[in-house]
Formats: C-alpha cells, sequence, structure tokens
C-alpha cells in the first residue's frame, strides 16, 4: 500500500491529542495478569478458531527465518500479525526459538507481542513475554483439542518433547483427563526426559509418570501431543483411535508425523491455507496418504459435530498456530492491565 503522504505529518488546525506511551509490560506482570483458571482463556481460544473459519478474522502471511550460520546457534523465527474484524485491537507477533538456549540458562523461547489500536493503528502496548504468550496458547490449543475430542475414557497421555510447551501441556491435561491418568514422556535426551519426569511428579496431578521411547509412547497413548522442532517423522504408527496433536511443523521443512498416522485419519487444522502450506498436511499431501479436500478446518469442526477420536476413527490434529489465537490472549492481558 502506499505510504502517507508528507501531509500526514504536517500542522493542521486540528490540534492532535496527547497520547500516552506504549505500555511497556514485562513477564512477570504478564503471567500475573493470566487468571489461575486457564479453562476461560481456552474457552476464548476456540471462540477466535471459530471466528477465523466464519471469516471473521483477518491474518498477515506468515513470516519465517531461519538462523543456521552459526554452528550452535541455531534458531528460527516467525511473524505473525492480524486481527477480529470490528474488534478494538490488533497484533504483530515475532516468536522465536533458539535450541541451545537451555544450555545458556535461557529459555528456547523468545519474543514479543506487539498491540496497536484498530481504531487508530496507535501503539498501544509492548508484551515483552520472551516468547511466554506463543507458548502459552500453543499449549491451551493443543489441551483444547484434548478436552474437545480425546477418545471416551482416555486415561494414557504423552508428550514428546520436553521443553516449555511440552511442560504446559503435561501441566493442563491432569484436570481435562480425570483422576487416574498416565503421563508417558519421551525426549531424544535421556537426561532432559528424567528431568521431566522428576518435576512433574514434584507437581502433582499425575496418577503414574514414566519416560519411554517415542514408539512406545506412540503405541500406547490414548492421547498423543508431539512439541518438536523434528525434521524427520519421529512417530511413524499410533494406536488405533487415538487423538494426535502435532504442534512442531509450524514452518517448512518440519515434520513430525509419517505418512501412515495420517492415512485414513480425520484431519484437522487450525488454519487450512497454513497447515496445507508448511504442516503437517502438507508433508501428508505429498506423500499421498492425505487429500487436500478431506482436511477440515478446527473451527468448523468445533461449531459443528465435535465427533471424538474412537476405535477405527483416529483423529489428528494439526495446528501451525494462527495470530488469532495471540490476539485473543493479548488482549486478554491488556483488559486486566487497564
Amino acid at each position: 500500500s502506499a505510504e502517507p503522504s508528507m501531509g500526514s505529518y504536517l500542522s493542521s488546525s486540528v490540534e492532535p491529542p496527547a497520547l500516552a506511551p506504549p505500555k511497556l509490560v514485562q513477564i512477570e506482570e504478564i503471567k500475573n495478569a493470566l487468571p489461575t483458571d486457564l479453562s476461560a482463556l481456552m474457552d476464548a481460544i476456540a471462540e477466535g478458531f471459530v471466528s477465523y473459519s466464519e471469516g471473521k478474522v483477518t491474518v498477515a502471511n506468515v513470516s519465517h527465518l531461519k538462523f543456521d550460520a552459526k554452528p550452535g546457534k541455531e534458531g528460527d523465527c516467525c511473524i505473525k500479525g492480524g486481527y477480529v474484524r470490528g474488534a478494538d485491537r490488533w497484533v504483530v507477533k515475532v516468536a522465536s526459538g533458539f535450541y541451545n538456549n537451555a544450555a545458556m540458562g535461557l529459555s528456547n523461547s523468545q519474543g514479543v507481542m506487539l498491540v496497536f489500536s484498530q481504531n487508530t493503528g496507535v501503539l498501544e502496548a509492548v508484551l515483552a513475554d520472551g516468547g511466554y504468550l506463543t507458548d502459552l496458547r500453543t499449549a491451551l490449543a493443543a489441551s483444547l483439542c484434548v478436552r474437545e475430542f480425546a477418545p471416551e475414557g482416555a486415561k494414557v497421555a504423552a508428550v514428546l518433547g520436553t521443553g516449555v510447551i511440552a511442560t504446559l501441556v503435561a501441566q493442563q491435561l491432569p484436570s481435562i483427563l480425570g483422576p487416574g491418568a498416565k503421563l508417558l514422556v519421551a525426549s531424544r535426551s535421556a537426561d532432559s526426559a528424567q528431568k521431566f519426569v522428576a518435576a512433574r511428579q514434584a507437581e502433582g496431578g499425575w496418577a503414574e509418570i514414566e519416560s519411554v521411547e517415542a514408539s512406545v509412547a506412540a503405541s500406547q497413548a490414548d492421547v498423543l501431543v508431539t512439541c518438536t522442532p523434528a525434521e524427520k517423522p519421529t512417530v511413524t504408527s499410533v494406536k488405533d483411535g487415538a487423538l494426535v496433536v502435532a504442534l512442531g511443523a509450524d514452518a517448512a521443512g518440519k515434520r513430525e508425523l509419517g505418512p501412515k498416522v495420517v492415512r485414513g485419519a480425520v484431519v484437522l487444522a487450525d488454519s487450512k491455507a497454513q497447515c496445507l502450506g508448511f504442516g503437517e498436511c502438507a508433508s501428508a499431501v505429498k506423500d499421498g496418504a492425505l487429500k487436500a479436500d478431506s482436511v477440515i478446518e478446527l473451527g468448523s469442526y468445533l461449531k459443528g459435530s465435535r465427533l471424538r477420536a474412537a476405535r477405527g476413527r483416529s483423529m489428528v490434529v494439526d495446528l501451525t498456530g494462527v495470530a488469532v489465537q495471540d490476539v485473543v490472549i493479548a488482549s486478554m492481558v491488556l483488559e486486566v492491565l487497564k
């Protein structure tokens, strides 16, 4: 679009209003603004998905950056922006993952959310969340899918990965699956897996927690959530009737699921455009394991039948992350901080 003319910046007969500087909100203040009970936020994210599928949300094309020029400093970044039509704010989010940060005592996730007025375009707030809000809304989307689509009586959950998102998912699922639920954990690092198990045991909520190989987790889990930056399939088959929620394939070149997992399953996508462009769906279509026109958008499914996974009807949910999630969570934080 055309840039504003110079006249836009010149004095006029109208006295410009005094504008408060953008609010800079640090991570601790952000966390304190979030509700202890995250079910309301999960519901709001569900409504966001429905609005997106109904065409009430405008999102920008996702931009990706990959950092691979410095050995040991590899990472990637995505930039997303969007707004709910007619709402008060629009959001641009930068989120990155630098996978060797933990060795330096830093979170692998980094980032920021910029919140603007939808009425004037004025920058209202800088949410210096260090990627936390992105991780949280991603985990909440996964937990939402478990709440809505897990097979009846599901009691065995598995997470692949031991990072921040895997941690958040493991903390949220006990309240959804109920008493007696078991958690299986799989990681490329045995040490990371053991530390993850110890931390979740200390938190409580699970009847049993065990570290296992990825293939074992996939074969036993009623609910499988994959949270890794894998570039080749780490899951080649799953239990009949399982629910698989895949979070890792959020950019081209990433992939966690083999074609057998997707073939014959009910496949949902948070955004059909994104998932068929660079998600698990894109890989499955390329393999011939999935027809693009069979993919159902998550918001449409949430509004419709909401059939659960069941024996003979496995489900795969491809979550690449949609900007409406960022709008929902950023707006909720700012409403509390008003």
